[in-house]
């Protein structure tokens, strides 16, 4: 399939995705939750860190299905949250992120 955008091949559910990152309006809109990192407690038990990284993934799929929907407009959330797994959430935030234009802090940044 033909894609709108450049982005990042990632493989997810059986195929190859091209995630893209957000156009300047979608950056705009969701550069808070990119710029914001997941902080898991010092000591947190399990039900802390379930909690943290649910809220975190609740911020972040909007961001992902909007990068996604460049390239595959017909993409629907549920479908989304489907494909998408523990290993792979990283690596599609990162593709966009870099597709933003966004870069890794240095260190005392």
């Amino acid at each position: 399939m033909e894609t709108n955008y450049e982005g990042t091949p990632i493989y997810m559910a059986g195929k190859v995705w091209i995630v893209p990152g957000l156009s300047v309006r979608q950056f705009k809109q969701h550069f808070p939750i990119l710029a914001k990192s997941t902080q898991v407690p010092e000591g947190a038990g399990i039900e802390e860190v379930s909690r943290v990284l649910n809220a975190s993934l609740d911020e972040r799929l909007p961001v992902i299905l909007a990068a996604m929907q460049r390239n595959y407009p017909d993409l629907k959330q549920e479908d989304l949250e489907d494909m998408l797994d523990a290993s792979n959430v990283p690596a599609v935030m990162l593709a966009i992120s870099r597709g933003s234009g966004m870069r890794p802090a240095k260190p005392g940044e």
